[in-house]
């Protein structure tokens, strides 16, 4: 259902308790595979991960020895990554702090906007373009973003909707909703641990702008980005339909 937030509901949205064990987080080794077969990074390749989370993208890139640096806006999260990567023995510099402001300068052969990357979060078209142009600004010239968003005409084509999600520790119940005159989707989990009372349930509510193929292609144009390759989800071999509730969108820095 369709819940207003505060337009900073992002800071408190993405915990450990409701990021770690969820289903959505287990893909890790087939996104990987999308990311390393796209951009065909050079052995040492130095990657900017946006909203990183908790680092699972971030942790297997340097494991595979890039040069890896990590980004989100929560303390918790990038403490949790920090503490992982020092026990796993990997190098990967971890930044608390807001995407909207990077200040990097050409120094990065890709930046990965994986799970939306916080594109959308605020509601503000605005706060997108910062986001955008601190990407284009960290890139060196010939560097490659990938922006993996969700899909506009799946949200017009099946929104409402519900989905069930599951692992070996907790289902996931999740209802979408769409608001065509804000171009929102407004998302409610309800994660279920095994052996939990129903009582005890705590919704997570989150909520994201999408935009236009065309209107990506106009802000990054504008950035000194072009668009190499468009798929759905993070699928390279894909053509994108309206049956894709993601796209990818992969641009190079001329």
């Amino acid at each position: 259902m369709k819940k207003a937030l505060n337009k900073d509901w992002y800071k408190r949205a993405f915990t450990l308790h409701t990021m770690v064990a969820s289903p959505w987080t287990m893909a890790t080794e087939q996104d990987l595979a999308f990311v390393l077969n796209t951009l065909a990074l050079p052995a040492g390749a130095r990657v900017l991960d946006l909203a990183c989370g908790f680092g699972r993208h971030s942790q297997e890139l340097a494991r595979r020895g890039f040069r890896v640096v990590g980004i989100d806006i929560s303390e918790e999260l990038i403490s949790y990554a920090r503490n992982e990567a020092r026990q796993s023995g990997l190098q990967v510099d971890y930044i608390s702090g807001d995407i909207r402001q990077l200040s990097f300068h050409s120094e990065f052969d890709a930046v990965l906007g994986l799970y939306e990357g916080a594109i959308g979060y605020s509601g503000s078209k605005e706060d997108d373009y910062k986001i955008l142009t601190g990407v284009a600004q960290a890139l060196k010239n010939g560097g490659r973003y990938i922006a993996h968003i969700p899909n506009i005409e799946y949200a017009r084509k099946r929104f409402p909707e519900q989905r069930w999600r599951a692992n070996s520790t907790l289902i996931e119940l999740i209802e979408y909703d769409w608001d065509e005159s804000a171009r929102m989707i407004f998302e409610t989990t309800y994660p279920m641990r095994y052996g939990e009372k129903f009582e005890d349930l705590k919704p997570v509510y989150e909520q994201r702008r999408v935009y236009e193929l065309n209107e990506w292609a106009t802000m990054l144009s504008s950035l000194g980005l072009r668009i190499l390759q468009v798929c759905g989800a993070l699928d390279e071999g894909s053509v994108l339909t309206d049956d894709y509730d993601f796209l990818s969108i992969i641009s190079v820095k001329l």
